[in-house]
């Protein structure tokens, strides 16, 4: 049995069939009739799912949060982060444009929010302005990778301390 009104339930309808997660739809419908959104809350409502579609949160079907958790916590407001800073774009162009011929092009156009704040917490490694800008062609020019080196052990603490600290460099293989 439903709480909702029959005008209600036209919206929350439209609302559910986005919701990639069917769970609770009774708790759901409560949540939803507490809120009672119009016309224009739905469409925020119905935006907020699709970008939180791209996340990589939601990419795990199991990290998905039921409907009615994600309305009762208004999360529709959240801040959704669905493609790279200007900063973070800086260094997959400056990866690319030296080492993404040998090592595999990173796509900046594909975001990944655990390669963005992999990205962040790169920059956080050195007091040096753009310092990825010399940090690249250096490896490109001085060191020898290990097969597994990528962009995104580059970028890490462990890969970006090993290489600074000399361990894959030319001259000691």
């Amino acid at each position: 049995m439903t709480v909702l009104t029959a005008e209600q339930l036209v919206r929350f309808e439209k609302f559910y069939d986005a919701y990639p997660r069917k769970r609770s739809r009774i708790a759901a419908e409560k949540a939803f009739a507490k809120l009672n959104p119009d016309d224009a809350l739905l469409a925020d409502l119905l935006e907020a799912v699709e970008r939180s579609k791209l996340t990589a949160q939601w990419s795990d079907p199991t990290k998905i949060p039921h409907p009615s958790s994600w309305l009762n916590a208004g999360a529709w407001q959240d801040d959704i982060e669905t493609e790279y800073g200007a900063r973070e774009r800086e260094v997959i162009d400056s990866f690319n444009s030296t080492l993404g011929a040998e090592m595999g092009v990173i796509d900046p156009a594909i975001f990944s929010e655990r390669r963005a704040g992999a990205i962040r917490a790169f920059l956080r490694l050195s007091d040096k302005p753009e310092f990825w800008t010399r940090f690249f062609p250096w490896i490109r020019d001085n060191c020898t990778l290990p097969p597994h080196a990528g962009f995104d052990w580059l970028i890490s603490p462990d890969g970006f301390s090993k290489v600074r600290g000399g361990q894959f460099s030319k001259e000691q293989r």
